[in-house]
């Protein structure tokens, strides 16, 4: 089950936010596919997408690399993987599409230059405190033309339990939470 509201963030942005509450990390995912599956749909329309599905999924260096990251992932993460699951199920995309969205910064730094489209990601800054406390500074400013796909999720256990954490953030399309 989900429910969607709107966020007003300053006087220009919507964003979305979806609450999903489930029981396993499959049918979080699941959800959250269905809830957002015509920006994850438009998402994979940007350029920079398209460019990155070419790579990954028509060239050798791509496509030898996209199953390195996944085998190097699929045995230190199978939650991530269920999760991963439901989103391709509920968005009606493949599981590929929603492991090369995840691992979109891995396989990028990995594409030619001649080839890569967009710009870079967002900025973050960390440092230690006089006290030594971590500080992390993370600024979204990734290209114009991702941010009307962008969405909060919101994962909770159903009132029966659940094998994950309660979880919340932004989201890009797509993304585990």
């Amino acid at each position: 089950a989900f429910t969607a509201s709107v966020l007003q963030l300053g006087m220009a942005a919507t964003v979305p936010l979806f609450r999903i509450q489930a029981s396993s990390l499959f049918e979080a995912g699941k959800a959250h596919g269905k809830a957002a599956a015509g920006l994850i749909h438009g998402f994979l329309g940007v350029s920079e997408l398209t460019a990155l599905s070419a790579f990954t999924f028509e060239t050798s260096l791509g496509r030898a690399s996209f199953a390195a990251l996944k085998a190097a992932n699929v045995p230190v993460y199978p939650e991530y993987v269920d999760e991963m699951a439901g989103i391709a199920t509920g968005a009606n995309v493949s599981l590929d599409t929603i492991w090369m969205i995840n691992l979109l910064q891995e396989l990028e730094n990995l594409m030619p230059n001649d080839i890569h489209v967009g710009e870079e990601h967002c900025t973050d800054v960390m440092t230690w405190t006089v006290d030594r406390a971590l500080v992390h500074g993370h600024n979204e400013d990734w290209s114009t033309a991702v941010s009307p796909y962008m969405y909060f999720m919101a994962y909770e256990a159903s009132p029966n339990g659940a094998n994950f954490s309660q979880a919340a953030g932004l989201c890009y399309p797509g993304m585990i939470i």
